[in-house]
């Protein structure tokens, strides 16, 4: 898994790592990954809402945007 990319994401009250991980790569098990790139709220069980976080986007990874329309 490599990535390609990034996308910049600002966390609503109530977000988690794994609640992002499940929006953005359809699993909530790659939460790692994005802890990983935002060091800095590793300790944030729960975001207050405003925390500006870096999404990595994988070359590997099916998303809303790159699955086929029937698996929509």
């Amino acid at each position: 898994m490599e990535i390609v990319g990034y996308k910049t994401y600002i966390a609503s009250a109530g977000d988690r790592f794994d609640t992002i991980s499940f929006k953005y790569y359809g699993t909530e098990f790659l939460a790692d990954k994005l802890m990983k790139e935002n060091p800095a709220f590793v300790a944030c069980l729960i975001f207050k809402g405003g925390e500006v976080l870096t999404i990595p986007i994988f070359d590997d990874i099916e998303s809303k945007e790159t699955l086929a329309p029937w698996r929509r």
